[in-house]
């Protein structure tokens, strides 16, 4: 979250609170923020103004509900997309001239979860959800400007089915892959490029009778993390799972391409 467009109001001698929201969140949410600060060595107080400000109040999801029962079974789909695009951009004098910062954002997420056979002792639900950022922010001072962007994915894609076995078992199925990579450039410092990527893909079935858990097939798990920039630094590692013990540590991996 990019607040150079705010400087000039934030450093006004008053108090100012920075709020999260998280548009229909269940129950609650919790994050902890850190404020990076930078401050003009050769001026006790900078002043400014925020010159544009596009942002909506809150988003406005579409949502599409095709769920339906026939003869005891239920079946369908839900999806629901959102899409916010906005411009802000703000000014600051500083005691090197004056800073001219304009952020532009698209953030768009969807969700598309299929249900099917579900009844009395039977369920299956699978979900593909995608979270985009994109971002670019340029900086103009003395007629140089300077622009970084950047784009953050958050793709989840879940897996769950629940059904009871003949021998009285309930078994409770469920896989999921989760991702998130963040890929940023930027026109100083020689064309500086980064890009990092985690994915983690557990899964694991809960064997049930009588509401006790009497078993487990197929733990398994794996993670990869990997960075690489633009100075030819990288670093990756994949760790695999199964049964709750490690079974493998790859180190280096991709770092060759």
């Amino acid at each position: 979250m990019d607040l150079t467009p705010f400087a000039g109001l934030l450093s006004d001698g008053r108090t100012h609170s920075l709020t999260v929201r998280v548009f229909n969140a269940n129950h609650r949410f919790e994050v902890t923020g850190a404020v990076l600060l930078y401050l003009d060595r050769g001026s006790r107080q900078v002043r400014g103004a925020v010159t544009r400000n596009t942002l909506p109040a809150a988003p406005t999801p579409v949502v599409e509900v095709d769920v339906r029962t026939v003869d005891g079974v239920t079946s369908g789909t839900v999806v629901v997309r959102s899409s916010r695009r906005f411009e802000i951009a703000g000014v600051v004098h500083t005691s090197h001239g004056t800073v001219h910062t304009r952020v532009e954002q698209n953030i768009d997420f969807s969700s598309e979860q299929a249900f099917d056979n579900i009844t009395a002792t039977s369920f299956s639900q699978n979900l593909n959800q995608m979270t985009t950022i994109s971002s670019q922010t340029t900086v103009r001072e003395r007629d140089d400007d300077r622009a970084t962007s950047r784009r953050l994915e958050w793709p989840l894609a879940l897996s769950f089915a629940a059904r009871l076995r003949s021998d009285g078992i309930n078994e409770r199925r469920t896989i999921i892959r989760q991702e998130y990579r963040d890929r940023e450039r930027s026109d100083d410092d020689d064309d500086f490029s980064r890009e990092v990527s985690s994915v983690v893909t557990p899964s694991d079935t809960l064997l049930i009778r009588g509401g006790a858990v009497v078993g487990r097939e197929g733990q398994a798990s794996s993670h990869r993390y990997f960075s690489r920039d633009s100075d030819e630094r990288c670093y990756s590692r994949r760790i695999t799972a199964e049964g709750g013990r490690v079974t493998g540590i790859v180190d280096g991996e991709g770092c060759d391409e």
